[in-house]
C-alpha cells in the first residue's frame, strides 16, 4: 500500500510543481538565457534594447546679411529623443530653445547648437551637432560690431 499512496502522490502532485516552476519562470523579466547566464534586465519599449540613433544639420555653414527674416536650418533627427537649441552668441543671434527659429540681431559669428536627449526607445552616440551662423553687416540698419563699431554709412 505503501508504494501506491507514494505512487498516486508523485502521479498527483507531478503536474502541480511543473506548473509552479512555470510560473515561477514565465513570470521572471527575462529570458531563461538570463535566468541561467548573466543576468541583464531588458530595456526600452517592450523589453527591446534601444535604437540608435543621430542628429544632423543640413548645412554646417549659414551666411545671412543683418536685416534678414528669421530661419530655420534643417535638422534631421532619427530618433524620437527631445531636441533643445542654443546660440553661443546672443547679440548675432538669438535661437527659439524648442523650435530652433534663429532671429538674426546683428553682425559677426555665432555658433548654434542642438542637443538631444535619449529615449527609452532611442540612444544617441553624438548628442550635439552644430552649425556656424556668419551674418554680415546690413546697408541701413544697427551698427557694425566689427571694429571701431559706427555706421560708415
Amino acid at each position: 500500500m505503501k508504494k501506491s499512496l507514494k505512487a498516486l502522490f508523485m502521479t498527483s502532485m507531478l503536474p502541480v510543481m511543473m506548473l509552479m516552476a512555470a510560473v515561477t519562470l514565465t513570470s521572471c523579466e527575462g529570458t531563461l538565457d538570463d535566468i541561467f547566464g548573466e543576468w541583464s534586465r531588458p530595456t526600452g519599449t517592450n523589453n527591446k534594447e534601444p535604437k540608435s540613433a543621430t542628429i544632423s544639420y543640413a548645412t554646417v555653414n549659414v551666411g545671412k546679411t543683418y536685416g534678414d527674416a528669421a530661419f530655420t536650418n534643417e535638422l534631421t533627427n532619427t530618433g524620437d529623443g527631445t531636441v533643445t537649441y542654443s546660440s553661443s552668441n546672443t547679440a548675432v543671434a538669438e535661437v527659439n530653445a524648442s523650435t530652433g527659429l534663429v532671429t538674426i540681431k546683428g553682425d559677426g559669428e555665432t555658433v548654434i547648437t542642438a542637443t538631444v536627449t535619449d529615449t527609452e526607445n532611442y540612444t544617441y552616440a553624438t548628442k550635439t551637432t552644430t552649425y556656424t551662423l556668419t551674418v554680415k553687416p546690413g546697408g541701413l540698419g544697427k551698427p557694425s560690431t566689427y571694429g571701431s563699431g559706427t555706421n560708415p554709412f
